[in-house]
């Protein structure tokens, strides 16, 4: 990969993480709430277990690519944008009732 130009934004990457991990967990739960009226609880947690996996799979298959490696905060950063997923999930369905 070319060098990349640095980025005056502190923790760039971490809100990076956490904005694309948001976006995937709403993904997740959309997809795994569909098909019923009535959504149970275990399906939401199901899209955010989901997102949470996605995100430590990879952080450890980063680990393997030259020039790459692997965080623990990018790992928050991910669980955090998929907690946010939640909030803006029920907040959503909130306002829809």
């Amino acid at each position: 990969m070319p060098p990349q130009p640095p980025i005056a934004i502190p923790f760039y990457d971490k809100w990076a993480h956490f904005a694309t991990y948001t976006l995937l967990g709403l993904s997740y739960l959309n997809a795994a709430t569909q098909g019923g009226k009535r959504t149970s609880r275990i399906r939401i947690f199901y899209g955010y277990i989901a997102t949470i996996l996605y995100g430590l799979s990879d952080e450890f298959h980063q680990s393997f690519v030259p020039g790459r490696n692997s965080e623990w905060a990018d790992v928050l950063a991910d669980a955090m944008g998929a907690s946010f997923a939640l909030v803006i999930y029920f907040r959503w369905n909130r306002r829809k009732r």
